[in-house]
């Protein structure tokens, strides 16, 4: 049996279509536009209360390009929001194309805090399902958008997102110089700067990864610069340590460093990830050596 909902939806739908096909010597042509918006909305809220996602989203997808023809950019925005949040329950993929025209109106408009909430969801959804190049983007425009607006913290946040992403996908320069400018950010608010010394470390384990020890050094000194306070943390130990067993092609040397670390403070799977990397590489080089001999 259908729901009363679903009857009232589809029954206001029909309005709607009837409205827009309605023609009249008299009245505006923008009055019918913005009755049959109303339709559609109370069309896909009943559609909401069913659980009905896709035909709500098609109902706030209406909404979107009468507003579109209105020239109502903010409204339409609006609807292409509460549409993509519809089909986001039912079918992500088909949610993003949404986003993306609402961001671009957002943007065009200047409003890009709401821009940047949009474009940090599509970066979630990308990130949910591995496709780790499209989540990058979509994160480093939230964060443009975002500084734009003063708002620090967030664009943080989704600074941190690119660079640990841009890692895991071999792009070590990108995700250095991320995890650097964070740090440095950091280093400028009372609040943050307890954070400068992981930002920096993960910068270090990058470029370690990347296979480059004398970069990791020149970091090191760099950053204690920055941070006075670094030259005597854990996190620098650590990295002076591992960059030494580094040089010296000692795996087992890197691995007992990881091991004291980890006891005191845990790893975290991205961390552990990136640095069992560095161990293969080391591995990898010893077995060369010994097969040379």
């Amino acid at each position: 049996m259908e729901a009363p909902e679903v009857k009232r939806a589809k029954e206001l739908v029909a309005k709607a279509e009837s409205t827009l096909n309605s023609w009249s010597w008299f009245g505006s042509s923008s009055g019918k536009y913005d009755d049959a918006c109303d339709l559609y909305s109370k069309a896909a809220n009943n559609y909401k209360i069913a659980k009905q996602w896709g035909d709500a989203a098609t109902c706030f997808l209406k909404s979107a390009e009468i507003k579109v023809k209105q020239d109502s950019q903010f409204e339409a925005a609006s609807n292409y929001v509460l549409a993509a949040e519809m089909l986001a329950k039912v079918d992500q993929g088909r949610a993003i194309p949404l986003y993306r025209d609402a961001i671009a109106i957002y943007c065009e408009l200047g409003r890009f805090g709401t821009a940047a909430k949009h474009a940090e969801a599509v970066g979630e959804i990308y990130e949910r399902d591995n496709n780790l190049k499209e989540a990058i983007a979509y994160y480093q425009q939230a964060s443009d958008c975002y500084s734009s607006e003063n708002s620090t913290a967030r664009a943080g946040k989704c600074l941190e997102k690119v660079a640990l992403h841009s890692a895991m996908l071999n792009d070590y320069p990108k995700a250095i110089q991320g995890f650097e400018k964070l740090g440095t950010a950091a280093l400028e608010s009372n609040l943050l700067k307890f954070n400068a010394k992981k930002h920096f470390l993960h910068a270090g384990f990058c470029a370690l990864a990347r296979n480059d020890t004398v970069a990791a050094q020149n970091a090191i000194q760099r950053y204690s610069e920055l941070d006075y306070t670094f030259r005597d943390s854990a996190e620098c130990k650590l990295l002076i340590a591992l960059t030494e067993a580094c040089v010296d092609m000692d795996a087992d040397k890197f691995a007992d460093e990881l091991f004291k670390y980890d006891s005191i403070r845990k790893l975290d799977p991205w961390e552990t990830s990136i640095l069992l990397r560095v161990k293969n590489t080391l591995t990898e080089a010893a077995s060369g050596e010994a097969d040379l001999l």
